[in-house]
């Protein structure tokens, strides 16, 4: 009896995560899917947040302890402070002894963490780059002086890249006289500026009066891809992205000259891009605001404003507040996962937001409550800010940003399915499911390790199998086809893909 108590409550927790709804809070991280940390005796502030390959948590941003601190903090997979990293699961530090800020994170293969920032020097605000030891936090000396690279007459580093050589790139901007600049620079590996990229290390703009850079990343060609904004002298600012060829040059078969725009709204000065994401076949969405309004906008592979996304390329979020986009991820399926927060003028708090929109820009109606999320978290009222994302390596959604005073990190469930692995891991896995599924046929992409026997069931959401089929399959990945007849009405189903070495559950939905 014992045993059967167990398998029926083994089977009511499958069915019960089998079910839970894309946009739902998932209870299995910090017990309700929102982790707070407290670290320091004041704020806390996450800027950027990074999943290293064993699943951890990385968050880099401030830590206002008696001043303003560089902070990093260390999570475990499942939401709690890694107690082991530093001084119970965090580091803060003054370089130098001035007031430091860190925007941007970067893991090395070899576990070393870089960010990115801003350190404050008798008035004067210097782009900072500082590389700390995994297990202590503390600064790398073999790195720069002392751990830490200062680069004088600059403004704010915003963000960080590791490529895959170990050079180590970051972005954000500079003041000319009175004119900001887009600002590239790459590092060896110890820190010292790559004479072989820009100027002396260096790459800074001339586009226009004012341009700002807030997040980069290397293309698969090696090509450099950085967002951000510009303002020109004759009207307001627009979503920028600024593409550069390996050596730090502007790419003239991006858009022309290496910089694309989209003006999103006639506001003045009030457009503000601040992180982007790539679809698999290499288009580029873009997360900012415009007007107070959060806006997304969709680029071609060569810069060109993609007019299948959206109105004319762009999104803008009709919800009936103010608010800002800051964090953006594409998944597998090509779906689109947008964070930030807004707020009612005049009232002091701010809300959570996280949207899901389809590959074209409509709202994904499977995901929370009509593609949305807006929340006051803790139901407090205290502000929640939402500043980035990332998808965790089972795919979850994970959001950072701050809560009053705390670091926040939120989970959300995607309702995609990964192959769980251990250890040396079999590859055998569904890659991609075409869903919605429209007509009598589901397509799916599996992955074999050998040729062999596979079963494919399909469930209704009461548990009922309505189909089971059996097909032999080739080692390596293959492209299935699935018979669905005309036996299923339009409405939510499960697909479970039985492989020798396991099984994966997938839910897709059936449409007229």
């Amino acid at each position: 009896m014992r045993i059967a108590h167990f398998t029926l409550a083994v089977q009511i927790f499958f069915l019960t995560n089998l079910l839970a709804q894309p946009g739902t809070f998932d209870h299995t991280f910090s017990d309700d899917g929102i982790a707070l940390i407290q670290a320091g005796s004041q704020s806390n502030i996450a800027w950027d947040m990074e999943v290293a390959p064993d699943g951890a948590i990385w968050l880099a941003g401030v830590i206002n302890d008696d001043g303003f601190r560089l902070g990093l903090c260390k999570l475990t997979s499942e939401g709690s402070l890694d107690l082991g990293f530093g001084e119970g699961g965090y580091v803060a530090h003054q370089i130098e002894g001035h007031p430091s800020w860190a925007y941007g994170l970067a893991i090395q293969p070899d576990g070393k963490l870089v960010v990115a920032g801003q350190i404050d020097i008798g008035n004067n605000n210097e782009m900072l780059l500082v590389r700390l030891l995994p297990d202590t936090g503390l600064p790398d000396t073999t790195f720069g002086e002392n751990g830490a690279v200062i680069l004088p007459n600059t403004y704010e580093a915003r963000d960080v890249i590791v490529d895959q050589t170990g050079r180590i790139l970051l972005c954000g901007y500079i003041f000319s006289g009175t004119s900001a600049r887009f600002y590239v620079a790459r590092f060896l590996p110890n820190g010292q500026p790559d004479g072989a990229f820009g100027q002396g290390g260096a790459y800074i703009s001339s586009y226009s009066p004012a341009d700002y850079l807030e997040e980069l990343m290397v293309l698969p060609d090696g090509k450099i891809l950085a967002v951000g904004r510009t303002i020109e002298s004759t009207f307001g600012g627009s979503f920028a992205l600024l593409r550069l060829s390996e050596n730090g040059v502007e790419d003239p078969t991006f858009s022309g000259d290496g910089l694309a725009e989209a003006r999103i709204t006639s506001c003045e000065n009030c457009e503000f891009a601040y992180h982007l994401a790539l679809h698999s076949d290499g288009r580029i969405v873009v997360v900012g605001t415009s007007d107070q309004v959060l806006a997304v906008a969709r680029f071609l592979p060569d810069g060109a404003i993609d007019p299948s996304f959206g109105n004319d390329g762009v999104v803008l979020e009709p919800i009936p507040i103010a608010s800002i986009g800051r964090g953006i991820v594409v998944q597998p399926d090509d779906k689109i996962v947008v964070a930030g927060y807004g707020w009612t003028a005049g009232v002091p708090q701010h809300f959570f937001l996280a949207i899901r929109y389809n590959e074209d820009g409509s709202r994904d109606l499977e995901f929370a409550q009509d593609g949305l999320i807006q929340e006051d978290l803790l139901q407090d009222g205290i502000a929640d800010f939402a500043l980035c994302a990332a998808l965790q390596n089972d795919g979850k959604i994970l959001i950072a940003g701050y809560s009053g005073m705390h670091f926040l990190v939120v989970r959300l469930i995607s309702g995609l399915a990964f192959c769980e692995k251990e250890d040396e891991i079999s590859t055998d896995q569904v890659k991609w499911l075409c869903n919605p599924v429209r007509g009598p046929f589901l397509f799916l992409q599996v992955h074999s390790c050998e040729n062999q026997s596979i079963s494919l069931s399909i469930y209704d959401p009461a548990g009922r199998r309505v189909e089971t089929q059996v097909r032999q399959i080739l080692a390596g990945p293959q492209r299935l086809e699935v018979d669905l007849g005309a036996s299923l009405i339009p409405g939510v189903y499960f697909l479970q893909v039985h492989f020798p070495s396991g099984s994966q559950t997938i839910k897709f939905l059936v449409v007229p």
